[in-house]
Parts: C-alpha cells; sequence; structure tokens
C-alpha cells in the first residue's frame, strides 16, 4: 500500500483540503478519503468536512458548463462571470446572452442545481 496525498485548491473559496489515496489501486477503483483541511477560509471555518466546498464547487461547475451550452459554445467558459453572494447563492452572468436564453438557463439551473441556488443575471 503506497499512500499519496493530494492537496485541492478549489476555484470557490480561499480553502485547502487533502485527500489520500493508494497508488497501488486502479485508477478506475481508486478511492480518495477526506484526510482533513490544510487550511479554511471564513466561510467555511469550523465544518468538520467538506461537503460544502464541494458542493458549492460542483454547483460552480454545472452553472458554467450550462451557461456556455446555452450561450453555444460548450466545453468553453469565456465570457462566463460568477461569484457568491453572502448566503452562498451562486450568480452567473454570461456575455451576449438574449432575456429567453437567461430564462432558460435559470429553469436548467433550478432543474440541475435545485431552486434558488443559481441566480443568472
Amino acid at each position: 500500500m503506497a499512500l499519496k496525498t493530494t492537496r485541492w485548491r478549489p476555484d470557490t473559496c480561499e480553502c485547502v483540503i487533502d485527500f489520500t489515496w493508494d497508488s497501488d489501486q486502479p485508477e478506475a477503483s481508486r478511492t480518495h478519503t477526506f484526510s482533513g483541511f490544510e487550511r479554511q477560509c471564513v466561510l467555511h471555518v469550523g465544518h468538520v468536512d467538506w461537503s460544502s466546498v464541494q458542493e458549492e464547487n460542483q454547483r460552480k461547475n454545472v452553472a458554467v458548463g450550462l451557461a456556455a451550452t446555452h450561450r453555444g459554445t460548450p466545453g468553453n467558459s469565456d465570457g462566463v462571470a460568477w461569484g457568491f453572494t453572502a448566503d452562498r447563492t451562486l450568480q452567473i452572468a454570461v456575455q451576449g446572452m438574449s432575456a429567453g436564453q437567461k430564462g432558460s438557463l435559470q429553469s436548467d439551473a433550478d432543474r440541475d442545481v435545485g431552486g434558488g441556488r443559481v441566480e443568472v443575471l
């Protein structure tokens, strides 16, 4: 067993999170296990696990992907701006998007990550 550590720095906050994994295991069946916070940002201080950090990062990734697709440039997030409000609602703005496209994006974001968790500007 050769335990390795991976350090993750999400782009949604300033946390730094460590995971351990066994490099002897095949990649397809490898498990990454949360081993702790190297640093907790002010938004996540006191959290004992990384689930809220993971959820925010995944929600951002889904919303940015949807925005690029709705804009007609799947896989290209250029021109997609995002940020979180104080209550951790994700706000997303997309250059050159019509009101109809924004409405469709909002509906899809509500469907895919839950109503009220993403606000399309």
